[in-house]
């Protein structure tokens, strides 16, 4: 209830129901001054209702406000419930538990300061309000004389008067034995975070003092010496006892936060890993007036909950907010923890982060940070780990909570009131340890989540500036703390008017983008520049042009101020310039080598550049307001690379590119340059260009072929003479990969060297065949070998004659293929043999065009070729394929036979490979193409599109007996569906076909316009195979055909791989579609159609997904309009909230952007 006033605060009022007033009591709602709650007055409520013994809300109580640790807090109240009337409850108050205290029997009493009050279970409170409750806003008066007996306890002190005189016998006499062993086994370690156990050493320090001058008073008659001992006793039992009682009545839902986010504040990221994003972020709806649910209002495990959600429609948005991450900076003085950013100096407008989220965005961001966002809007609104959000947004970030429960993300409220709910289930620390700890985002999901988060231009949104820390991760800061956590203002001060003051340098400092970019004239200046830099630590980002042409002296100098900086990112911009002696000798005609010495053994970087100026090119050196790609925004954009490295922690392995002039030469000197090759997880080599030609390209694993961890510890340590790349890998068992693309002209020593598991080779194929074969020999780990032809026109049986003999002597060679140029518009052409050392399991692999040369292939290994592809086929090599086919002993018979756009192939050649087709025994004949697909230069006009219609449904007729797989995209006016239909009804005995995959642009027609392809499916599914089905008209065309006779269709196979590619589909032909499918035995069912969905239709289709199923792959189903459909909530209500990751080895199954 609440009373504006226009010109000032808004005020609240609780309202009260009492068992003698007719109307309801309204009471004045303050502000809490240490917890900064609204509540009401404990004494305010006493004098209104004087016989009150309690408050409560129907039948759940209304406890007294107390502190994170159960700690009841002055001044007493308890917390404002907007929009809900609590009732007033009266009855007899019990007496007072106070008595005179004895000064017999031995036993010393102990005085509790105030704050020792422990938190109970529900029905404890409600025993404790049974007490006179006004005493509780008087201060607290202790009769020394005053004494506790059995059972009794003091008002503000925890119930466990029989914990008291076991203390007590404990300081007096000792105790027994199995006494003490009870109180040290009580003593529980708790995982609660660094904030609050900052908080709470606090406390500790405050109440040992007080603990100890009172203890000094009461132990008088003891001797200096048995005081002391006596004094660290009672502390020590003290601290157990209050765990002990703790434990006793139950954590509170702070501790079951503190639980769920510990990993969260644990978790540290990198610049490159971290995308731009703070550690702490959330979305709130855009909600003006939300009402509070009761939900939103109460935070003990007696909430009321509520499945409504209100004030979130359909058209509702969620803003973004960033929180600064202040907390655990190292070397920081400043005790802080992150806290909500509000508005900033004279702005009117919202301190939003980001572009605001729709509805249907969030559904999507849900599986990716859905739980995450939930662990943060929880610590908001508690106050745990994070400054407590302020109060006028409490309520959107109870309606977030409420959103994201309703969308299966679970919170602790929730959990608390479901789970925990009453004392026999109270939360206790074995409980708390079968929870899961929230699961921080990782560096993919947070790339995920960059692509959605639009920050147009940065200035718009809240400021956040990036701090880098001693340890190297990123932390983002509010202006004030950003300063304050500042080693030394002085460095950045001076870089901020840097380029104004020097004669030497032109750029910017921006702290807000944290990046630092200059143009460096001279070495004075660049002198300027690192003596600068050396000392602004926290600054991630360094560009920096050097122009000038630096000589041997200069490039000496720089290298080492390089190998100091601490920046994680640092791009270098230089002249092109003639090399040293010493850098072409090296491999690096380039030069600079200094330059990529020093950042190699620079220990601190996630990635370096190196990159030279390119001729008539300005670079703008504020060019980094593109923050989609954080890694790429502020490099300078030469296209003219020498080195880049990158790491996205410091003790991971470099990826390292560097551009070389000589591969022998490099490989030998760049280990040395880098301190071992135990510094990089990948290192490439480009010879002449710095990403394509020829380059050689070392894998490091992880794993040796033992199994046992190849990381640094097993590598050559620092100061040992580094070994070669042969004696690296052999110590290492080959467990790492390296390959090679070059040119055999080019004549690297490298390729006789004996490491290489992979190479690449362009060869002429005239005179190289010793060259080859010396590579071969050479090389006694080689995995694979692949010739690529320079020449269109070659002999690919030659070719591997040549090398025959060599490779039937290798001990390791798997594969050997020979492939032809790449050719625009055709399929490149590759002949591959499979396990070539071995003449018994040697098998051969064609894939070959109209232009390729496999006559000979036939004759020489028609009988070991397994899988055989062709686009294309000279009538030679066509006739040579039907003779082997006929022969009687080891006849032409592959396993897998697949023909491309058989409307391109000759006449001629086609019949010969129907003839083949249909008489061979051939596991899988697989047809596809595309009509669009024709010759270079020939008009697409009616005619010609309705003729290779035709050949398309004449060799589908042809061939129907033994087609396994056909994937066909028709044109817009479906021509080839019209072909089918036009065929005999015989078209479509198709028995062996169980993959069907089509496409088309479809633009007026439907699906089953023509029923050709309806009636395929239905006699490929179960719908023809149950007598009860509904007879369809054309069904007695099919009996009458024999194609649905029982025998016939026991013997044909059902479809398992059936897709779908802009298609229109209307809601009843899905109707009709869905029933002619088996969804028990499909593998794949991908269906993207260009109409939108009904939302009865994609329930519809919901119903039919085979969740437990064993060979579903995949269950894809999407319109290509990215509408919203209102089906969501029913899909979330069937399968859950919504994911996003899948398992290695689930099915992939989504419904229109719900991903199951």
């Amino acid at each position: 209830m609440t009373a504006a006033d226009h010109e000032g605060p808004i005020t609240h009022f609780q309202a009260f129901r009492a068992p003698d007033e007719k109307h309801l009591i309204q009471i004045l709602v303050t502000l809490h001054p240490t917890l900064k709650e609204l509540y009401v007055i404990w004494s305010d409520i006493s004098d209104c209702f004087p016989e009150a013994t309690r408050i409560q809300f129907q039948d759940v109580f209304v406890p007294k406000l107390r502190d994170s640790w159960l700690y009841r807090v002055k001044p007493h109240g308890i917390k404002y419930h907007p929009e809900i009337v609590l009732d007033v409850v009266y009855g007899k108050k019990s007496p007072s538990p106070r008595k005179n205290r004895c000064n017999g029997g031995g036993i010393i009493s102990v005085k509790k300061t105030e704050h020792h009050t422990t938190g109970a279970a529900p029905f404890q409170d409600a025993l404790a309000e049974d007490r006179d409750e006004s005493e509780d806003d008087e201060p607290d008066e202790a009769d020394e004389g005053d004494c506790l007996e059995e059972g009794i306890y003091m008002e503000g002190e925890p119930a466990a008067g029989v914990n008291e005189l076991l203390l007590e016998k404990i300081l007096v006499n000792g105790g027994d034995a199995d006494t003490r062993q009870g109180f040290a086994t009580s003593n529980i370690t708790w995982s609660s975070t660094e904030g609050q156990e900052h908080a709470k050493e606090k406390d500790n320090e405050e109440e040992q003092g007080k603990s100890s001058e009172n203890d000094k008073g009461r132990l008088n008659e003891v001797d200096n010496r048995e005081k002391a001992e006596g004094e660290d006793v009672l502390l020590t039992i003290r601290e157990l006892l209050e765990d002990h009682a703790h434990q006793e009545a139950g954590l509170t839902i702070e501790d079951l936060i503190s639980h769920r986010v510990r990993d969260i504040l644990k978790s540290r990221y990198t610049w490159s890993q971290c995308s731009g994003h703070s550690r702490f972020f959330c979305f709130l709806p855009n909600v003006d007036g939300t009402p509070t649910s009761p939900t939103s209002t109460e935070s003990t495990p007696s909430t009321i909950t509520t499945n409504t959600i209100p004030g979130i429609l359909s058209d509702t948005e969620f803003d973004f907010y960033y929180l600064c991450d202040c907390v655990n900076i190292p070397g920081s003085k400043i005790d802080s923890r992150p806290h909500w950013i509000g508005a900033f100096g004279e702005l009117s407008y919202e301190p939003i982060s980001a572009e605001p989220f729709s509805l249907n965005q969030i559904r999507r961001l849900i599986p990716i940070v859905g739980e995450y966002v939930m662990g943060v809007l929880e610590m908001l609104k508690y106050g745990v780990c994070i400054e407590r959000i302020p109060e006028e947004w409490m309520e959107r970030v109870s309606l977030t909570i409420e959103f994201l429960e309703s969308k299966g993300v679970q919170s602790c409220e929730k959990l608390m009131a479901e789970k925990f709910l009453g004392p026999v289930s109270a939360v206790t620390e074995p409980i708390l340890d079968q929870l899961p700890p929230i699961v921080p985002l990782d560096a993919k999901s947070l790339r995920e989540f960059k692509s959605w988060v639009d920050r147009w231009s940065l200035e718009d949104y809240v400021q956040l500036y990036p701090f880098r820390t001693s340890e190297g991760d990123i932390r983002w800061m509010c202006p004030d703390h950003f300063k304050s956590m500042m080693p030394n203002e002085e460095p950045y001060l001076k870089a901020a008017t840097f380029d104004a003051d020097s004669m030497w340098s032109e750029g910017v400092y921006e702290a807000f983008y944290g990046v630092w970019s200059l143009r460096i004239k001279t070495m004075e200046g660049a002198r300027e520049f690192f003596e600068l830099t050396g000392r602004m630590t926290c600054t991630p980002v360094l560009t920096m042009s050097l122009d000038w042409d630096l000589g041997p002296e200069d490039e000496d100098e720089l290298a080492r101020a390089i190998g100091q900086l601490s920046a994680a990112v640092i791009h270098i911009l230089v002249r092109q310039r003639k090399a040293s002696l010493e850098d072409v000798e090296a491999g690096f005609d380039c030069g600079y080598s200094s330059l990529m010495r020093a950042a190699l053994q620079n220990p601190s970087f996630e990635t370096f550049t190196i990159s030279r100026q390119e001729p008539d090119t300005e670079y703008d050196y504020q060019d980094y307001d593109d923050m989609m790609h954080i890694l790429k925004a502020y490099e300078l954009k030469s296209q003219d690379r020498l080195m880049t490295a990158e790491r996205e922690t410091r003790s991971a392995g470099m990826k390292t590119a560097l551009l070389v002039s000589n591969l022998d030469s490099a490989i030998e000197i760049v280990p040395h340059l880098a301190g071992g090759y135990h510094v990089f997880s990948e290192l490439r080599l480009g010879f002449r260009s710095f990403d394509s030609g020829d380059h050689l390209t070392i894998n490091f694993s992880e794993v040796t072929a033992a199994g046992k961890t190849a990381g640094s510890h097993v590598e050559v340590q620092r100061g040992v003479e580094v070994e070669d790349l042969f004696h690296f890998i052999d110590r290492r068992q080959w467990c790492d990969k390296i390959s090679i693309m070059a040119s055999l002209r080019d004549g690297h020593g490298l390729l006789h060297a004996g490491c290489l598991t992979d190479v690449t080779l362009q060869v002429t194929f005239k005179d190289e065949g010793p060259q080859i074969r010396d590579l071969i020999t050479s090389n006694k780990r080689l995995r694979s070998l692949t010739l690529q032809s320079t020449k269109p026109i070659f002999d690919p049986s030659q070719a591997y004659e040549t090398c025959k003999q060599a490779l039937l002597d290798h001990p390791a060679i798997a594969v050997f293929k020979i492939s032809g140029p790449k050719a625009v518009g055709q399929i490149q052409s590759e002949f591959t043999w499979s396990n070539p050392g071995d003449s018994v399991e040697m098998r051969v692999d064609i894939v070959c065009n109209h232009e390729d040369r496999v006559e000979a292939m036939f004759q020489r290994y028609g009988p070991l070729i397994e899988r055989f592809e062709v686009e294309g086929l000279s009538l030679t090599d066509a006739t040579a394929m039907g003779k082997l086919a006929r022969r009687k002993k080891r006849p032409f018979s592959p396993k897998y036979f697949s023909i491309k756009n058989v409307h391109l192939i000759e006449p001629a050649v086609r019949e010969i490979i129907q003839y083949v087709v249909v008489n061979g025994a051939i596991e899988d004949v697989v047809v596809l193409g595309s009509l669009a697909s024709q010759p270079k230069g020939v008009k697409r006009d009616t005619k010609l599109m309705e003729a290779s219609a035709k050949v398309w449904a004449e060799f589908l007729f042809a061939t129907r007996s033994r087609v396994t797989e056909l994937s066909l995209r028709d044109d817009p006016q479906l021509r080839v569906l019209e072909a089918l239909e036009s065929q005999s009804i015989q078209s479509l005995d198709l028995p062996r076909l169980t993959s069907l995959h089509f496409s088309c642009a479809m633009k007026k027609s439907n699906l089953f316009e023509y029923s050709w392809l309806e009636m395929l499916l239905y006699l490929k599914g179960p719908a023809a195979r149950d007598m009860r089905n509904q007879k369809e008209p054309w069904v007695r065309a099919l009996e009458l055909a024999g194609l649905a006779t029982e025998e016939k269709l026991s013997e044909s196979r059902m479809i398992t791989d059936f897709c779908l590619y802009e298609v229109k589909i209307t809601a009843e032909e899905w109707t009709r579609m869905l029933r002619y499918m088996d969804f028990s035995i499909i593998t794949c069912f991908d269906v993207r159609q260009k109409t939108g969905f009904l939302p009865e239709t994609l329930l519809q289709i919901a119903d039919v997904v085979p969740r437990g199923s064993t060979v579903l792959k995949t269950f894809f189903v999407v319109d290509m309009m990215d509408n919203e459909n209102n089906a969501t909530a029913a899909l979330e209500a069937k399968f859950g909230p919504k994911q996003v990751k899948i398992k290695e080895g689930d099915a992939l199954i989504a419904l229109d952007r719900f991903y199951v």
